[in-house]
């Protein structure tokens, strides 16, 4: 099954950080309904990760709590008499945290297939954005049509009227922004983790260009997130130096800090299930 999970994982990797590109080709053949493969092999992966971990007896409390949101969301849905597609839809933009959530679980001791996939995807994904950047990608506002809805196979768009939002191969800026910072997330974790805040030349190097890809999305909420990242490995590298009647402050520090990026990240979540006009709020 581990196996199969990686390999399910290689697919659909491949997929969405090409998704532009694959939209584009399977439009041009005409093969669009395709693309929802990704969905299917993301149901898989959530499936057999959530059997990996029944037999091994591992779910988490942190993902139990994070069904119980999704649970009461849908519940809710249906309650306040909300089309049941409509709302299995809105549970569906959740999937890819959920998959995110089980798959890192699932491979935390293998610190190879993280690395690989950051020396592997980060690359590719600011490739796409440098040349988002100099030319006209075929597939740069691509939009198809399915079942009687325009939808939109790459999105096109600026930042205040004026810069260029650059998504490279992937569907939108949003999400190449995304794919960088959580290949970063994954190698600072593994730094972490092995307690070493050591970067060979070469990882040093990736660590700029997807920080300056971020950059070039222009995507507000990856570079606050990317900036968190960045202090919070810094007050975690002052600890492990500092002497230790000085580590109480650090600490104290750490602690403040996660707690504000924990909260910057569930509030506007329960304020969107507790607020039934889908009233947003931006942070």
């Amino acid at each position: 099954m581990y196996k199969l999970l990686k390999l399910l994982l290689f697919i659909w990797i491949c997929i969405y950080v090409f998704e532009g590109v694959v939209r584009y080709i399977l439009g041009f053949v005409g093969l669009s309904v395709l693309v929802y493969l990704k969905d299917m092999i993301m149901v898989s992966i959530i499936l057999l990760s959530l059997i990996y971990f029944v037999k091994k007896d591992q779910l988490s409390k942190a993902f139990l709590g994070l069904s119980f949101v999704l649970i009461y969301g849908l519940t809710r849905s249906i309650w306040l008499d909300i089309n049941l597609i409509q709302a299995l839809y809105g549970l569906n933009t959740y999937s890819t945290l959920i998959a995110g959530f089980l798959l890192a679980y699932c491979f935390l001791d293998d610190e190879r297939i993280l690395l690989k996939i950051f020396r592997i995807v980060s690359p590719i994904v600011v490739i796409g954005l440098l040349l988002d950047l100099l030319v006209n990608l075929p597939w740069q506002g691509y939009t198809y049509s399915l079942s009687g809805l325009e939808i939109e196979g790459n999105r096109d768009w600026v930042a205040g009227g004026v810069f260029q939002r650059l998504s490279g191969f992937q569907r939108s800026s949003s999400e190449s922004a995304m794919i960088l910072v959580t290949l970063i997330v994954f190698y600072l974790v593994n730094l972490i983790k092995l307690n070493k805040f050591k970067v060979s030349f070469f990882d040093g190097i990736l660590l700029i260009l997807s920080t300056l890809g971020v950059i070039l999305t222009i995507n507000k909420s990856a570079m606050l997130l990317l900036i968190s990242l960045f202090i919070l490995v810094g007050l975690l590298y002052l600890h492990r130096k500092i002497v230790a009647s000085e580590k109480i402050i650090i600490s104290i520090l750490i602690k403040v800090f996660i707690l504000a990026n924990f909260l910057y990240g569930v509030i506007p979540l329960f304020i969107s299930i507790l607020n039934t006009n889908s009233a947003t709020m931006n942070l």
